[in-house]
């Protein structure tokens, strides 16, 4: 009997609204969606954790950040404090000291040195796991590396990979799982005599087998992996389609980009249309019916690699009107002051007003794939076909100054923010420029015609009279 256990790829089928963003729903960091209607076939990544889930939620309805690293923060606070204060009563302080330490001890609860140990391990963990850090530790400090950086994800390709393991268990002491059986009335019998000691616990029927293996517990089993493969998604076309947004501005700059900005990034595989849908889940059908049939269990898996992939930056602009204050806080962003708070108990204050000075946006890394070439632009330059139709040559020069104003969209966006070198300057202007370029294609293309329709008249007057001569 086979059974499959798809562990990450088991995602439940999410319908979104027409008129909303799929990034919006996402919790995880990658996530393969269907554009026709909108469903979420799987989602994964670092976030996509119950706890991040019940974070966000807690974030929603309290308002507070941080809550994790504030708790530890305090029980250690108050540990030291309460500890301090008690050594200074022993040694016979001033007075005045002396009534303040007593009313701490009063005031404060009594925490056992092997708990304080526990809460500063679990502090520095906290701290090392921590979304702050995570963005000081990938910080870019130049609008030309970011653009670099965002335009090769961009450009790149995806891939899809597919993993299949499969394995069964294997049980670490036959004469323990019998006497364990025993005690649990397992009504399955075992010849001793007749197999070795490993087979001795393992019957005729496979069914069997993992039915009792199933009620034995789960320290007297051990997973052995029998094979391991990896597949990929093959696909013909793929069209980038990046998006970004404003999450949130920092504190005091509504009217201007602030100096930093954390970037969040996730990545989105789009299935253009049903016939790509069809395509994707054929492929993947044919990959697990081949390789998941080598043992009795198997785990399936699903992951969008895109190369150089990171899941949080910052981004720091540097302009030439920054005031001294705002200088001396651009110092302060740093992976070294982070631990340096961080080991003064103060980590949580430092999160605080990092949250404060920093923009926040949301990168959307979208891959449209199809399974059939795109087709863009059926007119050639240099040739005209011998039958031509206005409406197909406006609709293909519409397509592809459609592809071109969604992949200028992004670029624009981001020079708007000031995260790009180069600002933008009016889109409209921008818009207008591409919109008579357009037009003059047309004109050239009409006037194309013209001389083809010109020629070929003159070539009919010339074969009529010679044929009247």
């Amino acid at each position: 009997m086979l059974v499959m256990l798809f562990t990450l790829s088991s995602a439940s089928e999410t319908t979104l609204p027409a008129t909303t963003s799929p990034a919006s729903f996402l919790m995880g960091e990658s996530a393969l969606i269907d554009k026709e209607t909108g469903r979420i076939f799987w989602e994964g990544g670092i976030s996509n954790t119950l706890t991040a889930m019940l974070g966000s939620k807690v974030r929603t309805l309290v308002q507070f950040h941080h809550l994790r690293a504030t708790i530890l923060s305090s029980i250690l606070w108050i540990g030291i404090i309460r500890l301090l204060a008690e050594r200074w009563t022993v040694s016979d302080a001033a007075n005045k000291v002396l009534r303040v330490m007593k009313w701490t001890l009063l005031l404060l609860p009594r925490f056992d040195t092997w708990f304080l140990w526990t809460m500063a391990l679990l502090y520095g963990i906290e701290s090392y796991f921590c979304t702050t850090r995570q963005y000081l530790t990938h910080c870019i400090a130049s609008s030309e590396e970011l653009e670099a950086y965002l335009e090769q994800l961009r450009e790149v390709a995806p891939r899809v990979e597919w993993k299949v393991r499969s394995f069964h268990y294997e049980i670490i002491s036959p004469t323990l799982a019998k006497i364990v059986g025993a005690l649990q009335n397992m009504t399955a019998t075992f010849p001793l005599e007749q197999h070795s000691e490993e087979q001795a616990f393992v019957v005729n029927s496979t069914d069997t087998m993992v039915e009792t293996q199933r009620d034995l517990p789960s320290w007297m089993k051990r997973k052995k992996v029998t094979n391991f493969t990896i597949g990929t998604y093959q696909y013909q076309d793929c069209i980038d389609k990046t998006l970004a947004s404003v999450w949130k501005r920092a504190r005091g700059s509504y009217n201007e980009a602030s100096l930093v900005s954390k970037i969040t990034l996730s990545k989105l595989l789009v299935l253009s249309d049903s016939k790509t849908r069809r395509d994707y889940f054929k492929q993947q059908a044919a990959f697990v019916s081949e390789h998941c049939q080598s043992d009795s269990m198997a785990e399936f898996a699903t992951n969008i690699v895109i190369p150089g992939f990171k899941p949080r930056l910052l981004a720091i602009r540097h302009r030439l009107d920054e005031s001294l204050r705002a200088r001396i806080a651009l110092q302060f962003v740093s992976l070294p002051w982070f631990w340096f708070f961080t080991l003064l108990g103060l980590t949580a204050p430092y999160r605080f007003w990092f949250d404060d000075q920093c923009d926040e946006l949301r990168v959307s890394v979208v891959k449209e794939t199809s399974v059939e070439p795109r087709k863009v632009g059926a007119l050639n330059n240099n040739k005209v076909p011998w039958f031509w139709s206005r409406d197909a040559s406006v609709h293909n020069n519409d397509d592809e100054c459609m592809l071109k104003e969604e992949s200028n969209q992004f670029r624009m966006l981001m020079q708007d923010l000031k995260l790009y070198g180069n600002p933008s300057s009016d889109p409209m202007s921008k818009k207008e420029g591409v919109m008579n370029h357009n037009e003059e294609l047309r004109k050239d293309e009409l006037q194309d015609v013209i001389d083809s329709v010109e020629s070929a008249s003159i070539l009919a007057k010339e074969e009529t009279s010679s044929d009247s001569l």
